[in-house]
């Protein structure tokens, strides 16, 4: 069986698709999020911090299922763990609803999943803290964590 030039360039082209497992990106796409009294309820923790550390794999092409571990130094909580501080994930790319943290800003943070895998994205909220006024007044007043 003789190949043409244009077969060939067809086959390297497929294999190079499959070898480097090219994904499709569809962007975050939330609905609008509920108050924060409902947040409050449905969250497994709530509390505000300054990032303190972030740490993501490398990949040379973009994975959507990558997280991003966040650990943050807790200031005020009002639900959840009393640790001073917490360590939760996000999707690494904001195409993935990922949030985008910023080492050495404070946040307060509404996360989700369990106590030992705490989990955040963009249809949930998380708040820089210059932004959060509305939520902290209706948050009250919360536990300060010892350091």
């Amino acid at each position: 069986m003789k190949l043409n030039k244009k077969t060939i360039l067809i086959i390297a082209c497929t294999g190079f698709l499959f070898a480097f497992n090219i994904q499709k990106s569809f962007g975050c796409s939330c609905i609008k999020p509920p108050p924060s009294k409902q947040l409050f309820k449905k969250a497994v923790a709530v509390f505000t911090g300054r990032v303190i550390e972030l740490k993501s794999p490398f990949r040379f092409f973009k994975n959507y299922n990558d997280r991003t571990k966040v650990t943050i130094n807790v200031d005020t909580i009002w639900k959840g763990t009393k640790k001073e501080t917490i360590t939760l994930s996000t999707p690494k790319h904001r195409e993935s609803c990922g949030v985008s943290f910023v080492k050495g800003n404070n946040y307060l943070i509404y996360a989700f999943g369990t106590e030992s895998n705490l989990t955040v994205n963009q249809c949930g909220r998380v708040l820089q803290i210059g932004e959060a006024t509305k939520d902290l007044a209706e948050l009250g007043e919360g536990t300060v964590v010892k350091k």
